[in-house]
């Protein structure tokens, strides 16, 4: 069996407004909605997270201690902490991140990689371009579309043999 661990980035807002006859999105809403998913094998659900863990002790000493916020590995906060350090500034939030290097995230980003290649993970990303839905006379949620073609997309794995090998999920 596999799990699969799912996350969200954009937003849902669908909201509307008419612009000489073209319906575009409100100011200030998010153009995509992105709906990604990692699956692993039920059998390495231990291993992943000793491994994990380990990486969090290298990269992040005294993180078990810490509320789980501070060091959650969560893109949006490499992104900022790359953009920061690029600045020649020390990221600020989450606060587990405010002693990172340039070096040190980069480390910490192959060494999350490599875990992908070691446990030979599925991974589905799902993107739903909303300036485009929002056209149809009556936009569907982004949200929705998104999981519907999620959940297809699971279903046809779990059901064609042939996928899981294409997965490569089994040795």
């Amino acid at each position: 069996m596999l799990l699969f661990y799912v996350d969200e980035s954009g937003e849902t807002n669908m909201r509307r407004q008419l612009d000489s006859g073209t319906w575009r999105l409100a100011v200030g809403a998010s153009p995509l909605f992105i709906l990604a998913a990692v699956g692993i094998h039920q059998a390495s659900r231990a291993d992943i997270a000793r491994d994990i863990s380990e990486i969090k002790d290298r990269m992040f000493p005294g993180w078990r201690t810490q509320p789980w916020a501070n060091t959650e590995l969560k893109g949006s906060y490499f992104a900022q902490a790359q953009r920061r350090i690029a600045s020649g500034r020390s990221p600020l939030r989450p606060p587990g991140y405010a002693a990172l290097t340039g070096p040190d995230l980069d480390a910490l980003r192959r060494s999350l990689g490599s875990l992908f290649k070691k446990y030979r993970s599925v991974i589905y990303a799902i993107v739903v371009d909303k300036s485009a839905e929002i056209q149809r006379a009556s936009p569907r949620p982004a949200e929705g579309i998104a999981y519907a073609f999620l959940h297809q997309r699971l279903a046809l794995l779990r059901h064609t043999k042939s996928s899981f090998a294409a997965a490569r999920c089994w040795p």
